[in-house]
């Protein structure tokens, strides 16, 4: 009887929790306050009429998207603000969480285009509309990531064709797992035809995962989402996470993060998203929230634009026989749905009926020429001189000595040489341009006075420096090889990421503090190597501020691996909340309120934020002359540290620093 209750008691809880995480009836929501941007239902539709197809229903919907967010975001999180997009100001996203845009606000500093003497067009100066120290979690929904393009981060969109299923999916990313659990439903089906002519060995029928009800390649004319090109986003601060069905190759982005920006480029509204999708969006808000602060590191380069390594691999493979097979049967696919449409009218008109004057201009339309061998091939011939740029000589036209130049000289590409070609200085090393050697050999090349005119372009183009003595090379690299590692988006080069890469608690619009002097000092702080005995260990150093007067006090909290302490907790729960205080010396104040790196919600208990690993703190003070020479500042912890199976009793960690 006692084991039939248990069980009982297990299944209630069981659907309990089930009620609990699917949005529908949530008794705790989660304490992050969210700002969404889009466009207010009461003010004029800001997308433009459409007499039919897409355009007109995302013209249709875009009235119902700001009610719809607000509804869903409400069910999760405590704070959720929405405004309109034309009265959105970087600044108001400081005493948010998370920003989400699903509008693109006016630009804070316009677009400029740049005339020759004929009065044309020979550059464009882009449009920002955030600030390019905006630090803040932001997420952007569909083709809004496009307005951080112009600040460097790494969402370039590609194409205004996002379908509703995801592919080339890591289906291992916490987004996924984490706060709210979601098994993802994997339903093999056929692979878009671009991606299997890019991929050869993508196989005909591909898992995905619906992320919303209807897609524009289903009739329905649901508004297309956004994909965006790929170049960097397997960079260290960046993540690749998804691919979707479009009319791109498998790895077009539909979702990634680059620093502290998230991009989401399918375009559903909650209500006509999977409840999958749903559960996922929700984990990404949480996500992005660790990277509070947490900027890009490399900028992508805008001039010129790169092209991708990658993508210069995929189209290698076309030049055979097996690739024009792929291209061809890509190409009468996609003329099928003419071709039908065509027999549709030709029949209605042998009928009797009149066709209206659009239906007569697709009837006449002509169908889709055959492809042919020879002029494929001339192309493919030209587009691997192209690549090939100085070296074109070196390519015969034929498919082995194309295949073979690919492979022979692609780890030689340079994607900003020209339109991105081959580099020849690489290339008579014999060493990849994106292999460390190449920096050692051409500074030994300049020690031993051998070929240093080629050792300094080299260096200088593959790095950000402009050093002009061997002597000055050996110093930097010497001292930087360790760090050091290669982007394409940043402009093929060679780049150091900041000491200590860590979060700068910068708000939008205020002078980036995130300097390398903060960083060194914050790897200069020796917490110990916490062990059972000693879960959490207190490690402090003041540093001088950026204007006369001012300190930064800078702390760090060093747990062991899974251990955790909490940031916050509800007023029900059985957990203790951190607390950190300070005890100044007279003519020692506080500027400002103390900034700290990200917590996360706890799996299985969302409401609850915890730090794992390591937490750190930045608490600028103001110095005055009523200030002693040796001022202390007294730090007392309190915390309770918990892994997987107990709970210590809290306790307070003191330390005192003197400046």
């Amino acid at each position: 009887m006692k084991a039939r209750k248990n069980l009982i008691l297990s299944v209630l809880l069981f659907f309990f929790g089930l009620q609990m995480v699917s949005g529908q009836s949530i008794t705790s929501r989660m304490p992050l306050k969210i700002l969404y941007v889009g466009s207010d239902p009461s003010r004029p539709n800001p997308v433009p009429q459409a007499a039919s197809g897409w355009p007109k229903r995302y013209h249709d919907l875009e009235p119902t998207r700001m009610p719809d967010f607000k509804q869903f975001l409400g069910q999760y999180f405590k704070a959720v603000k929405v405004i309109d997009a034309r009265d959105y100001k970087p600044y108001l996203s400081n005493d948010y969480d998370v920003t989400i845009f699903d509008a693109m606000p006016p630009a804070i500093v316009p677009e400029r285009k740049i005339l020759d003497d004929k009065g044309h067009v020979k550059k464009v100066i882009y449009a920002k509309y955030l600030p390019e120290n905006f630090s803040k979690p932001a997420i952007f929904i569909s083709g809004n990531g496009g307005m951080v393009f112009t600040i460097g981060v790494k969402f370039v969109p590609e194409c205004v064709c996002l379908g509703a299923d995801a592919y080339n999916i890591n289906v291992n990313h916490d987004m996924f797992k984490t706060p709210l659990p979601v098994a993802l439903t994997m339903t093999k089906k056929k692979a878009p035809a671009v991606a299997r002519l890019f991929s050869k060995n993508l196989p005909e029928q591909i898992p995905m995962w619906r992320v919303q009800k209807e897609s524009v390649y289903e009739g329905t004319n649901y508004p297309p989402g956004v994909v965006y090109f790929h170049l960097g986003l397997d960079e260290p601060d960046a993540e690749f996470i998804s691919g979707g069905v479009s009319a791109k190759d498998e790895h077009a982005a539909a979702i990634a993060r680059h620093g502290n920006f998230l991009m989401w480029g399918f375009n559903a509204i909650p209500s006509d998203m999977t409840e999958e999708a749903k559960k996922v969006f929700v984990n990404a808000i949480c996500y992005i929230k660790k990277f509070d602060g947490q900027q890009p590191v490399v900028r992508i380069a805008t001039d010129p634009f790169p092209q991708e390594r990658a993508g210069i691999e995929m189209a290698s493979d076309l030049a055979s026989m097996q690739g024009f097979e792929r291209y061809k049967a890509m190409w009468e696919e996609g003329s099928k749905p003419q071709i039908e449409k065509q027999k549709v009218l030709a029949a209605k008109k042998a009928s009797g009926s009149v066709l209206t004057e659009t239906e007569e201009t697709l009837l006449k339309s002509p169908a889709y020429p055959p492809i042919e061998w020879n002029s494929y091939f001339q192309q493919r011939y030209d587009y691997t001189r192209s690549i090939a740029g100085a070296d074109s000589m070196a390519v015969q036209k034929d498919t082995l000595s194309i295949l073979s130049y690919f492979q022979n000289n692609l780890k030689y590409f340079n994607g900003t040489i020209g339109s991105g070609c081959v580099d020849l200085d690489a290339k008579s090393l014999g060493i990849a341009n994106n292999d460390l050697h190449l920096l050692e050999t051409c500074v030994d090349m300049l020690m031993r006075n051998k070929d240093s005119e080629k050792a300094f372009r080299l260096l200088k183009r593959y790095t950000k420096e402009n050093f002009n003595t061997a002597l000055d090379w050996n110093n930097w690299l010497v001292k930087n090889k360790n760090r050091l590692f290669f982007t394409e988006a940043g402009g093929y080069k060679f780049i150091i990421p900041p000491a200590g890469w860590i979060s700068s608690g910068t708000k939008a619009d205020h002078k980036d503090t995130s300097d390398a002097g903060i960083q060194k000092a914050f790897l200069g702080i020796d917490c110990g190597a916490p062990d059972r005995l000693n879960p959490v260990l207190l490690g402090a150093t003041v540093i001088d501020g950026s204007t006369g007067g001012k300190k930064l006090l800078l702390l760090k909290i060093k747990l062991l691996k899974n251990w955790h302490i909490y940031s916050y907790v509800p007023n029900d729960s059985p957990f203790i909340q951190s607390k950190l205080s300070l005890q100044l010396s007279p003519g020692v104040k506080q500027v400002g309120s103390m900034q700290s790196s990200a917590a996360r919600p706890m799996p299985g208990d969302p409401e609850v934020m915890i730090y794992e690993d390591e937490a750190t703190f930045v608490q600028e003070l103001s110095v005055t002359t009523k200030a002693t020479k040796s001022s202390k500042t007294g730090i007392s912890f309190y915390y309770q540290a918990c892994d997987a199976s107990q709970c210590l009793q809290p306790v307070t960690l003191t330390k005192e620093i003197i400046f």
